[in-house]
């Protein structure tokens, strides 16, 4: 049995694309900054002017940007935020790292995320928000 793995994919690079990746991976490395430089800047940047808003904070995962808004927020000690159970654990892990109480809620059929009367059930006088997670709509590989 052979110990070599068949890549799903081999992705294609022109000579002249590597050549460019190169200078501009020269450049990162020289700079030391790795994600907080000029290209984090200019990404920032062309994000804000296509989306038509004022401010853009690029980041590393879905996690992070969850823990940005919640921090914005200002959570305190007994604040809760509710989350979905259908949901990465990240989601609830970002409500703890801001501070704050996830509250657990269930999900409605078929959609599998929050509906309105969830939300009504679980709202307490520590509640200072919700985060909706939407569930991709992948085709059943049953039928």
């Amino acid at each position: 049995m052979s110990s070599e793995l068949i890549p799903p994919a081999k992705p294609y690079f022109p000579k002249s694309d590597i050549e460019e990746m190169k200078q501009h991976l020269e450049r990162i490395l020289i700079s030391g900054k790795l994600t907080l430089g000029e290209y984090t800047r200019e990404f920032e940047q062309q994000f804000r002017d296509l989306v038509g808003v004022r401010h853009a904070v690029a980041v590393n995962s879905g996690t992070a940007a969850l823990h940005i808004v919640l921090r914005t927020r200002a959570l305190r000690h007994g604040d809760e935020v509710i989350v979905p159970t259908n949901t990465f654990g990240a989601s609830a892990a970002a409500v703890v790292f801001a501070g704050g109480i996830p509250v657990i809620t269930d999900v409605c059929a078929p959609t599998m995320t929050l509906d309105e009367d969830i939300v009504k059930k679980a709202i307490t006088p520590r509640t200072r928000g919700a985060i909706a997670v939407l569930q991709s709509r992948l085709p059943s590989l049953a039928s």
